[in-house]
């Protein structure tokens, strides 16, 4: 019988941990946030909550990564909008 991995949630404070790693390190990597996630088990809740006025550059990485955004996470008048750098 093949051994199950365990599922796991992700909930990012985007905001903070893109603006520590940025001070820290000159730059933030959603890659390595989802790849440490991914080392617990099977991520199948993914949500980011931020001021997204501030983070539009990353809208487009946020939603390539499934991570929960439009409905839930982001301002309904930024929901339906296209994302610019």
């Amino acid at each position: 019988m093949q051994a199950t991995r365990p599922k796991a949630a992700v909930f990012i404070d985007f905001e903070n941990i893109a603006i520590a790693a940025q001070d820290a390190h000159g730059f933030f990597s959603l890659d390595a946030v989802m790849a440490e996630a991914e080392r617990w088990g099977t991520c199948g809740v993914r949500r980011a909550y931020a001021d997204w006025t501030r983070f539009r550059a990353y809208g487009e990485t946020v939603s390539e990564m499934c991570i929960r955004d439009s409905s839930e996470c982001w301002p309904p008048s930024m929901s339906s909008a296209p994302w610019r750098p």
